[in-house]
């Protein structure tokens, strides 16, 4: 990685580089990167972005400090955290717990750099998201407790000097109620539409009263699709798309063929297709024809 970013330099004449945050907290191979290119570009000659540093939210954030710690002993004067606000109970209230970390992470650049460190969190919510693993078990808090979270979690960063990003709980709301929903929120973006909603990524041209009132006039509202548990019997509106990265829904655990399968001809791995024309017993004999059942998790 340090070699491609030196190559880029190079021979393109880039002078900002952003890093990519890893999968977990553990930050210790990025910042090994981060050094190698330190090694032979200084601060003057290259702008290296840091990636903000994942809060885990079912441990204690020691990894998450030691990172801090890291970034500013190689020269950084500010960082950011990433916070998920309005888990479920047991795991999403730990507001208390994410101003120690700050205060703490303040002490420490205090300590190496001499003075404050700006430090910055970057907030989201707790959503049900569509072909992942917590797809039928994850629900949303309501807006007005999601605001309150955030209320809070301000406020306590404010007096240390912090900053806190968070997007809109209302704006949210509806995104994930979009993705989560079936072909009935077709009509509500279309009542959205007429109403006036355009350009509703931006802040200021939201308007949560036009969302509501086209969600009335679709009859439904986004409590049906992100505020309740669904069963393993509930077909979800995506079940029949696959993706490397699906829920249990679309990629199932067990060996079991697909309903579609035992009763039709399979488009995919044609099972039941000339019964007298049997499919080889292993795909790779003939991958023009999977043997039956042999695509199952793509069904």
């Amino acid at each position: 990685m340090a070699d491609a970013i030196d190559a880029l330099v190079r021979n393109c004449g880039y002078r900002e580089i952003g890093l990519q945050a890893p999968d977990g907290d553990d930050y210790e191979p990025l910042m090994e990167i981060a050094r190698a290119v330190r090694t032979k570009y200084p601060v003057g000659e290259l702008t290296l972005f840091l990636p903000p540093i994942q809060i885990p939210h079912d441990g204690p954030p020691d990894r998450a400090l030691a990172s801090a710690e890291m970034a500013f002993r190689m020269g950084w004067s500010g960082l950011r955290y990433r916070w998920v606000l309005g888990r479920p109970a047991g795991e999403g209230d730990r507001q208390v717990d994410i101003v120690q970390l700050v205060a703490l992470t303040q002490e420490t650049g205090r300590r190496i750099l001499g003075r404050r460190p700006k430090v910055r969190v970057e907030a989201s919510y707790h959503r049900p998201r569509p072909q992942t693993l917590s797809e039928r078990s994850a629900t949303m808090l309501p807006v007005d407790e999601l605001q309150k979270l955030q209320t809070d979690l301000r406020k306590g960063l404010r007096k240390l000097g912090a900053h806190l990003s968070a997007p809109d709980p209302q704006a949210a709301e509806v995104e994930a109620a979009l993705a989560m929903g079936d072909r009935r929120v077709a009509n509500v973006i279309f009542q959205a539409w007429r109403l006036g909603c355009t350009f509703d990524g931006w802040s200021q041209r939201f308007d949560s009263s036009r969302w509501d009132e086209a969600f009335r006039l679709a009859g439904v509202g986004p409590d049906f699709f992100i505020r309740r548990p669904r069963s393993d019997q509930e077909t979800l509106p995506w079940s029949h798309i696959w993706s490397s990265g699906a829920g249990e829904s679309t990629n199932p655990a067990n060996d079991a063929l697909p309903v579609a399968c035992a009763e039709q001809p399979c488009p995919v791995c044609r099972y039941l297709e000339d019964s007298e024309l049997p499919a080889p017993a292993h795909a790779e004999d003939d991958p023009a024809h999977p043997a039956p059942g042999a695509m199952a998790d793509r069904c």
